[in-house]
């Protein structure tokens, strides 16, 4: 079968007063309608929220839920993200407010007059809790790109991978909000591609990996942020961020008047942590064109980026049918931000060489999977990508977020003048190995 598309443009719904009017005009909207009809039924509508485009389904069913994991052929272990409305409606999907009941209601933070989390224990003892500030944490950030990784309710168990926690979060995009409230039910939705490619920021790229198999896709053109929420796991002693994201560490750390550690569930490099993840895109390799990503970072000269790019030109001009050099460029690649002409000339001694140049992190976030799918359907056979430049010179900035999801892309990472031989070596061996895949 073949997904349907239908486009839903929210230009004129956005200017009919409230947010909250809008959402509920945009929920009866026909293609909406039948969306939030196809999830009740146990399908999958792919939609776009301000982050990246998810891949929906009813969370409350676990045949839903493994429909999803089909359709993406996405590990079994790694859990999905549940979407909900709005704070109120926190107590469907996570059995925190269950327990609240069981304290005294001047114990019990509340956002909106609902029960979220809190430290009965420590107010009793006349101190205070970093988990009395999560309800304004979730007054500022909500409807945001941040995800909180609470204890689960039971009816959640499919959604949560069998985990004790679920991640939820509220979407900041009329669309997102709009299915949920078509659909009546909160909705599990990892990103809308095949597991491990680069995540979907338009219509377009969902179709190019999941056509056929899924039932629907809500088109409301590019994403706004272009790189996935922040995850921030509040279920244990102290906030960690499980995920980098738009929302940094520190004015999250602000907001909870406590330090936030790096919960991270595996290492950048791929290698299983013995823990059960707690957060999606943290334990397995993802973000992955089909080209051969070479992540340039640390100390690493331009000296040393020339002569990388004259070995891998001279190879592609002896084998043209692996493809072409691309080149992403940050404000690392000089002083002054741009790309040197010494290595685009470089670059230009090669077979069609594409470059991309991205002068902030936001700008270079909001086009990253754009980018990397770009240069796979241009034919780019190696990909050569700066790390973004000096975080401190952007005091709220996704570069952290983008290193994270470029070191689990990289095939090869060189942070140094002395691994150009070996990562010569490794990229020439990567070119062999996908010239003999069929």
């Amino acid at each position: 079968m073949r997904t349907r598309v239908h486009v839903v443009d929210v230009a004129d719904v956005s200017a009919r007063g409230t947010a909250a009017e809008a959402i509920a005009v945009l929920a009866e909207h026909p293609a909406l309608v039948e969306a939030g009809s196809i999830l009740r039924r146990g399908g999958l509508v792919a939609f776009p929220t301000e982050t990246v485009y998810g891949l929906g389904a009813d969370a409350r069913s676990a045949a839903a839920v493994e429909a999803i994991y089909v359709a993406k052929q996405r590990p079994g272990d790694n859990p999905v993200i549940v979407h909900i409305g709005s704070a109120h409606e926190l107590e469907s999907v996570t059995a925190l407010a269950q327990a609240m009941r069981a304290q005294p209601p001047s114990t019990a933070p509340a956002i909106d007059g609902h029960a979220v989390i809190g430290s009965a224990a420590a107010t009793q003892r006349g101190g205070s809790d970093w988990r009395e500030h999560v309800p304004r944490l979730l007054d500022r950030y909500w409807p945001g790109p941040l995800t909180i990784v609470v204890p689960a309710a039971p009816e959640l168990r499919a959604a949560s991978r069998g985990l004790p926690t679920v991640a939820v979060r509220v979407p900041d995009h009329p669309v997102a909000l709009a299915l949920i409230a078509a659909a009546g039910c909160p909705i599990a939705a990892p990103s809308a591609n095949l597991s491990g490619r680069p995540s979907p920021t338009r219509a377009a790229h969902v179709l190019a990996d999941l056509d056929g198999r899924i039932d629907m896709v809500l088109d409301s053109g590019p994403c706004r942020i272009g790189i996935e929420s922040t995850v921030l796991d509040l279920s244990g002693e102290r906030p960690a961020v499980l995920r980098p994201g738009s929302i940094d560490t520190g004015a999250i750390a602000a907001v909870l008047c406590v330090a936030v550690a790096d919960g991270d569930a595996a290492s950048a490099d791929g290698r299983a942590s013995p823990q059960p993840p707690r957060s999606p895109g943290a334990a397995h390799r993802h973000y992955r064109p089909r080209a051969s990503v070479v992540l340039m970072e640390g100390d690493l000269s331009a000296v040393a980026i020339e002569r990388l790019v004259d070995a891998l030109a001279a190879r592609l001009s002896q084998q043209p049918t692996q493809g072409s050099i691309g080149y992403v460029a940050t404000r690392g690649a000089s002083s002054s931000g741009g790309l040197p002409d010494a290595i685009r000339r470089r670059l230009a001694s090669g077979p069609q060489p594409i470059v991309i140049e991205r002068r902030s992190s936001d700008l270079f976030a909001h086009h990253l999977y754009d980018d990397l799918r770009r240069l796979d359907d241009e034919g780019v056979g190696v990909v050569l990508i700066e790390a973004p430049g000096d975080v401190a010179t952007e005091p709220i900035t996704t570069a952290p977020a983008i290193l994270d999801r470029l070191s689990r892309a990289a095939s090869v990472v060189v942070d140094s003048d002395s691994d150009l031989v070996g990562a010569v070596d490794a990229i020439e061996r990567l070119m062999v190995a996908a010239a003999q895949r069929p």
